[in-house]
């Protein structure tokens, strides 16, 4: 059967509803028949989309989500190994060691060595964009309604042949990073052109523009506040935040990529604050910039 913009988002869909359901029943042994039910479909035609879409089956899913927690735990260095792997559903240390190992390529014990990590602190880094042409469909209304265009961008994009590339979203000037419900929006989403291989049909075109950047990686449900990340900008970098559109640039895909496994950057326009940041974003621009297309 041809692929449909429609089809392509139905099938993202079920596979979201998947991932979602494992997301949040890590505890839970799920049949496929339950999960079937919650992708809206039959057993066997789960198997082959989740086959197609993430290359493994849904228990191997819960498996790796399972690991990717207790390997959290064990970050924080607040919990014993052998609880942790119980806890991931392993009956013995020797199973849960020889499962972590060949998920993360290292035991569970390397990282007794390690310092605990600080949650919740993203990484900070300079960068500059070039202007760069892109597809879009804008937005504006309620923001639990905005999934749908970034679903319709992809869809038609995944439609016209393309497939190594990344989507963009810009964010609203006046709404924080992380609107509420209900919370009116005026935004885009976009993917550059860069590496399409033809038109795609029923979108806008434009630009992003040239400029520097504070940029943000945030993992998981980790959303911290813009007056964090303004405080961060100024202390680390000697710059300031600047006036102009942010945007966040999806490094995983969201659709098919349990929330916990989240991973997007956050691009925030700078300007320099003192002699230092004139020198930091000086230097940035001497440096031929990554292309904004790059998966």
């Amino acid at each position: 059967m041809r692929l449909t913009v429609e089809s392509f988002i139905l099938n993202s869909r079920r596979i979201r509803r998947v991932l979602e359901y494992l997301d949040a029943h890590l505890d839970d042994e799920p049949t496929l028949g339950l999960l079937a039910d919650v992708a809206c479909c039959t057993p066997s035609h789960l198997v082959r989309l989740y086959a197609r879409k993430l290359h493994e089956t849904p228990m191997a899913t819960l498996r790796r989500l399972r690991l990717n927690r207790a390997h959290a735990a064990l970050m924080s260095g607040q919990r014993r190994a052998i609880d942790v792997g119980q806890d991931a559903g392993y009956a013995s240390n020797a199973a849960f060691t020889h499962a972590f190992v060949r998920q993360f390529g290292y035991a569970p014990t390397h990282l007794k060595s390690q310092p605990a990590v600080q949650i919740g602190r993203p990484a900070l880094r300079l960068a500059r964009s070039t202007e760069e042409p892109v597809i879009q469909l804008p937005f504006r209304g309620r923001h639990d309604d905005y999934w749908h265009v970034g679903h319709e961008l992809v869809g038609r994009t995944a439609v016209s042949g393309a497939r190594r590339w990344r989507i963009w979203h810009s964010l609203d000037e006046d709404a924080c990073l992380t609107p509420a419900a209900g919370q009116s929006i005026d935004v885009r989403a976009m993917i550059p052109t860069r590496y399409l291989l033809g038109d795609v049909a029923g979108v806008d075109t434009g630009s992003m523009p040239s400029r520097s950047y504070a940029v943000f990686d945030l993992y998981g449900d980790v959303t911290p506040s813009l007056r964090e990340l303004a405080d961060r900008i100024e202390t680390e970098t000697s710059c300031r935040l600047a006036g102009g559109q942010g945007h966040l640039r999806e490094v995983k895909v969201s659709g098919y990529t349990a929330r916990r496994e989240r991973h997007v950057e956050l691009w925030l326009p700078v300007a320099a604050r003192n002699a230092a940041g004139e020198r930091a974003l000086r230097q940035l621009r001497s440096t031929p910039p990554p292309a904004l297309g790059t998966s």
